[in-house]
């Protein structure tokens, strides 16, 4: 016969309790146990019921929307200050290059980047090689 359908309160009530877990970026079976849910029990209301799966499948989501949404404002205020002819800080502009390079909506323009020697960083090499050409012209001593 199975198990007695579970009310609509019920399933909001077990979705509350997990919500803050899987918002938090916890797996969903460390959400279980955190809950003290039954993960069994959780995963066949998935399948069951395509609103909770819909709610699971957002709350774990949440984290990553929001971490997005956060290096988004921060590229687009870079930018915004690139355009305004403000400079910007050598570790800002780093931080765009990784991002126009690792973004995955950003690999087709920029490709991945391959570094076979990760030791060696080439445009750091060119910055200390200006700063010492830089030094040698102010003390030709």
């Amino acid at each position: 016969m199975g198990r007695p359908q579970i009310s609509i309160s019920a399933k909001d009530l077990l979705f509350r309790k997990l919500e803050p877990y899987l918002n938090a970026g916890f797996s969903l079976r460390k959400a279980c146990r955190e809950a003290k849910a039954n993960r069994a029990w959780v995963y066949t209301l998935i399948q069951r019921d395509d609103t909770f799966a819909d709610q699971i499948t957002r709350a774990k989501q949440y984290l990553e929307v929001y971490f997005i949404t956060f290096i988004a404002h921060l590229v687009s205020g870079y930018s915004f200050r690139i355009l305004r002819g403000e400079q910007i800080k050598t570790e800002e502009l780093d931080f765009l290059k990784w991002y126009a390079v690792h973004a995955n909506h950003m690999s087709e323009e920029f490709g991945r980047r391959i570094n076979p020697v990760p030791a060696i960083d080439p445009e750091m090499e060119i910055r200390k090689f200006k700063r010492i050409m830089a030094e040698c012209k102010e003390n030709p001593n």
